[in-house]
């Protein structure tokens, strides 16, 4: 009977089951090692003892407006189009920080250049602004 159904509702039940893939696709991604999330307290000790280049790939507006100090303002499509330009990652983790963007593809532009510690900051920069962490703003 049910593999009568699914003969009958093919279109449907592949549907579902898509839907289901690309809604799972983040946590898939993170779970086959892509990247890891960090919390902010995580990625102060990350910044402070292991020397991390923290880049922030939101529009540059939005990092003017406020941003991790010391961060690299990479903007998304720059990332995917040039890579990390002079930037060296190769021997030192790098924290991507996204807001409502999917770290999918900044961590696979990365992994391709040769990156091969990749974290991302949970929360994006909200969640480090929640935390009272320093943010450093372009003077007026």
């Amino acid at each position: 009977m049910t593999l009568n159904f699914v003969s009958q509702h093919l279109f449907q039940v592949a549907l579902v089951f898509a839907t289901g893939l690309l809604f799972l696709w983040p946590d898939i991604s993170r779970l086959m090692g892509q990247y890891k999330e960090i919390t902010p307290a995580a990625a102060v000790q990350l910044i402070n003892h292991s020397h991390a280049l923290v880049i922030d790939v939101r529009p540059a507006n939005d990092f003017e407006l406020g941003h991790i100090p010391k961060s690299v303002n990479i903007p998304l499509d720059h990332l995917l189009a040039n890579g990390l330009g002079s930037h060296d990652a190769k021997e030192r983790p790098v924290l991507l920080i996204t807001t409502g963007q999917n770290p999918n593809r900044a961590s696979s532009a990365l992994k391709k250049i040769g990156v091969t510690e990749i974290l991302i900051l949970k929360g994006g920069i909200s969640a480090w602004i929640n935390d009272q962490l320093p943010i450093q703003k372009k003077p007026a």
